[in-house]
């Protein structure tokens, strides 16, 4: 398959080129003087800005619920969602029309419409895209609506065309820039406008907007980021924090292309597809049935799943090794990074509405800030994005070696940190340090015990005289691994254990002596740590009372191997965790790289900073609780069978649980 070769104008190459720019904003109310309602679409600006908007939601419409959530507005009247599309597909003095700018131009503007409900949409098209009228949208209309909405706006703008590479010459350099329906030239200054340029006005913008994110698929586009001074911090995928982001389709020395016109370029095609069917980001929202099945996921887009699957798309192009006149096409993967102005701290990122997927009898309503499990129903555990859990931690062993703690303090601000202070054999030989390094500071700490399944009386003993008794410390963690898998396999450090295993009841017999003693000394009720497996293998409803600390890293990842119901796309094997015990920390990743530490673990904690409180007290199971406060005693749950099965709480075995009503 050939792919059709640009035409050239002088010595500098023409090729599809795409420019999205999307910053989701902050806006404020007008003065009264300023705009009055003269469109007959209804929108509250200047008669010259009417012929553009084509979709104008009313101040009055709801924004969707789930993006109120996301930006955690108090109210929907608060939230605006802005689109600037700018699609540039004829170039008549070029003889370089581009057809597939024009099919994106329409299929951004039915995505913002449809998919991502956007309050308002402008077009420009072709000769209407004017390097005037565009600054006349980013200079005067886009910052009036960022002062008639002051906090909680999203706005994407969006150009589609030619672009051109930055050249030096005897003349001087023409620098890289986004060419017009107009332009006579790649050098033509009255229809070009400079990348650099452009990224000034974002910068501008990205002042009073909540957030920005700058999608670039033109040739050259990473031209965008040239001269560009920013402070670091953040996190891109925190969607309720401000931030500017960029994302560009190529590097500032390399042209981008369309392989199917009718589809419009791979840029945005990629982008729109991987959002609209879910598979862009497939880590989000994720709920996990009693028998560890997924059983829906989904809801939100976050920026870096986006952009890693935007990379996986160009990667699937360049796999195919298709032949151009010049040879096989090769991409260049897309370049990402933060484009604001230079005295901002850049927080989050953008986000964008996707489906959720369905696998159980109904959907599971969706509900604000962090938890552990559905509504009322404790057997249902939930796996929402980490960044929407503000209560973060880590911990440590002699393994992480020698750490910066001002540093580390000073940067890293966690709310609580675990400290080693026993592995199978000896004491971990870095505890003393670091428990009387925290016990100074303003962070919460607690320690943590691998359990043996050969010290016997002896571990709790050296547990004992190891580690104090201290009021103000969380509740001890013992660390379940089971020495073999379900195949009767040891690992190579486990042989020792796999000697002394007595079998699956004897140890859950152990285990629970184990965690009874340590309570009765400690007076505080222990966390229980490990993966999916270890606990399936190792605890049941009996260790009810006990929280559960969940080791479950890249969620996103799917594995054939994990149970799915109905039609649902393959689970994950880490969040095979079964039963009606939700987490209280979930250990989501052991790569994280932390200030005077380097490559250590992240927790979160399942709730509030009022569930936080009860938790450091150890008198019960913080999550499981809570999941029970939410099942009323005559009321249907969040999601119940065909049949209607409505639940209720009811004491069993000491413990409360959820049952169907009529064992009540």
């Amino acid at each position: 398959m050939n792919v059709p070769h640009p035409k050239m104008s002088g010595l500098r190459k023409l090729l599809l080129g795409i420019v999205t720019l999307a910053i989701f904003s902050s806006i404020s109310p007008c003065p009264s003087n300023a705009y009055v309602p003269k469109c007959q679409t209804g929108p509250e600006v200047e008669e010259r800005f009417c012929h553009y908007i084509t979709h104008y939601q009313s101040p009055q419409a709801s924004a969707d619920p789930l993006v109120v959530q996301a930006l955690g507005a108090p109210s929907p009247s608060d939230v605006r969602s802005i689109a600037l599309i700018i699609a540039v597909s004829k170039y008549p003095k070029l003889g370089a029309d581009l057809k597939a700018a024009s099919v994106d131009g329409s299929n951004l503007e039915a995505f913002f419409r449809d998919d991502q409900k956007f309050d308002e949409i402008i077009v420009l098209r072709d000769e209407e895209a004017t390097k005037d009228r565009i600054d006349d949208f980013l200079r005067n209309y886009l910052p009036s609506r960022s002062r008639r909405y002051p906090n909680f706006a999203r706005l994407v703008i969006a150009y589609s065309g030619h672009g051109s590479e930055e050249t030096s010459g005897r003349a001087g350099t023409a620098p890289a820039a986004f060419l017009l329906s107009a332009a006579e030239s790649a050098s033509d200054p009255a229809n070009t406008y400079l990348m650099t340029d452009f990224a000034t006005r974002v910068r501008g913008l990205s002042k009073s907007f909540h957030q920005v994110l700058t999608l670039v698929n033109a040739c050259y586009g990473g031209s965008l980021y040239v001269d560009i001074v920013v402070r670091p911090g953040g996190n891109a995928n925190d969607f309720s924090k401000r931030g500017s982001y960029a994302l560009a389709a190529g590097s500032p020395r390399n042209p981008v292309v369309s392989i199917d016109e009718k589809r419009g370029s791979v840029f945005f095609d990629a982008i729109v597809s991987g959002i609209r069917s879910g598979d862009a980001d497939r880590g989000f929202n994720a709920y996990v049935g009693a028998d560890g099945a997924i059983i829906q996921y989904g809801g939100l887009t976050r920026a870096l799943p986006l952009v890693t699957y935007v990379g996986d798309q160009i990667q699937a192009v360049n796999n195919r090794r298709l032949r151009t006149n010049e040879g096989i096409l090769v991409l260049d993967p897309p370049w990402f990074g933060p484009l604001a102005s230079p005295d901002q701290i850049i927080e989050g990122g953008p986000f964008f509405l996707s489906p959720k997927k369905v696998s159980g009898p109904d959907e599971i309503a969706s509900t604000a800030g962090p938890a552990s499990f559905a509504p009322g129903r404790p057997d249902i555990k939930l796996f929402r994005a980490p960044e929407i859990y503000p209560i973060r931690g880590i911990d440590l062993s002699v393994r992480n070696g020698k750490i910066d703690w001002p540093s580390f303090l000073a940067v890293e601000k966690p709310n609580f940190v675990y400290v080693r202070s026993n592995s199978w054999s000896k004491v971990d030989p870095a505890f003393r340090t670091n428990w009387n390094k925290l016990k100074v500071s303003a962070v919460d700490y607690g320690a943590q015990v691998v359990f043996s399944f050969c010290s016997g009386d002896r571990q709790f003993d050296e547990v004992v005289r190891t580690v104090p008794v201290d009021g103000n410390a969380l509740p001890i963690a013992v660390i379940l691994v089971t020495p073999v898998d379900d195949k009767g396999r040891v690992s190579a450090g486990n042989v020792r254990q796999a000697g002394c295993y007595p079998g699956v009841a004897q140890a859950k017999r152990d285990i629970s002596l184990f965690l009874q003693r340590l309570e009765s000394h400690y007076k505080k009720r222990p966390i229980i740590y490990g993966n999916a497996y270890n606990l399936n293998v190792l605890t049941d409803s009996d260790f009810n009372r006990y929280m559960i600390w969940l080791a479950a890293y890249g969620i996103s990842k799917p594995d054939a191997r994990v149970p799915v119901r109905n039609d649902t796309p393959k689970s994950w094997s880490v969040l095979q965790f079964k039963g009606d015990n939700p987490w209280t920390l979930w250990q989501y990743t052991g790569q994280r790289n932390a200030v005077g530490i380097g490559e250590t673990t992240s927790e979160v904690f399942f709730g509030t900073p009022t569930d936080y409180k009860a938790f450091k007290t150890g008198e019960g199971n913080v999550a499981r609780d809570a999941a029970l406060r939410t099942a009323s005693a005559n009321a249907k749950p969040s999601i119940a069978d065909r049949s209607g099965l409505s639940y209720c709480r009811r004491e069993h075995r000491g413990a409360w649980q959820l049952a169907p009503l009529r064992l009540c």
